[in-house]
C-alpha cells in the first residue's frame, strides 16, 4: 500500500514540469506558446469523491487518461481545446491521470514525468493523479470498463449523462460537452 505523499512532493513536481520544457509562467490558452501551468494534485479515492462533489452545480467532463497511453496522449489536444471553447458556458474540465496504478510506480518520478507531460504541451486544465491502492472503488463507482482512455460527462446535479470509452474526437467531445450542458 502507498502511503499519501507530501505537499512538498508535489510542488517539486510542479517546479520541475515548469522547469523542465522552458515553459513560460504567463498566462493564455492551452495549447499555446505561454499558457498558464496547470494544477497538479495526488488525490486518492476518498479526494477524488470529494472533488468531484465540488463541482455539483455545474457541468463537468472527467477524462482518465495516463502519459504512457498512446490514445489518451492522441486525444487531449482535441479534448483541451474543447474544453477552452466551453469554459465560459460554465463547464468544468478534470484531467485523472492513472500514471501511479501501474506495478512499482514510483511517485519522486512519476510526478515531474506527468508534470512536464502536461507542461510541455502547455495544458492548463487541473490534473489530478490518482494513488489508491486499487482500482476497484473507482472502477465500481464510476462503471469504468478497466482500460483507458475514459471521458465521462456529468450534468449540473452530478448525474453522469455521457461517457465515451476509448479515443475520442473533436466531434465526440463536443457531444460530451453537450450534454453536460444539458443539450
Amino acid at each position: 500500500m502507498r502511503t499519501p505523499l507530501p505537499s512538498f512532493l508535489i510542488t517539486l513536481a510542479l517546479l520541475a514540469g515548469a522547469c523542465g520544457d522552458g515553459g513560460s509562467d504567463a498566462a493564455g490558452a492551452a495549447g499555446t506558446p505561454g499558457a498558464k501551468a496547470a494544477a497538479l494534485e495526488v488525490v486518492d479515492f476518498a479526494k477524488l469523491e470529494q472533488v468531484l462533489a465540488s463541482h455539483r452545480g455545474h457541468p463537468l467532463v472527467l477524462n482518465l487518461w495516463a502519459t504512457w497511453c498512446g490514445p489518451c496522449v492522441e486525444e487531449l489536444p482535441e479534448l483541451v481545446e474543447v474544453a477552452h471553447a466551453h469554459e465560459k458556458r460554465g463547464v468544468a474540465t478534470l484531467l485523472l491521470s492513472y500514471d501511479l496504478q501501474i506495478p512499482k510506480a514510483d511517485a519522486t518520478t512519476i510526478l515531474p514525468r506527468v508534470a512536464r507531460f502536461v507542461e510541455g504541451r502547455k495544458y492548463d486544465l487541473p490534473v489530478l493523479v490518482y494513488d489508491a491502492p486499487d482500482q476497484e472503488a473507482i472502477n465500481e463507482r464510476l462503471k469504468l470498463p478497466g482500460h483507458i482512455p475514459v471521458t465521462l460527462a456529468f450534468d449540473k446535479d452530478g448525474r453522469e449523462v455521457d461517457r465515451c470509452e476509448g479515443e475520442a474526437d473533436r466531434a465526440r467531445f463536443e457531444q460530451l460537452y453537450g450534454r453536460a450542458l444539458g443539450n
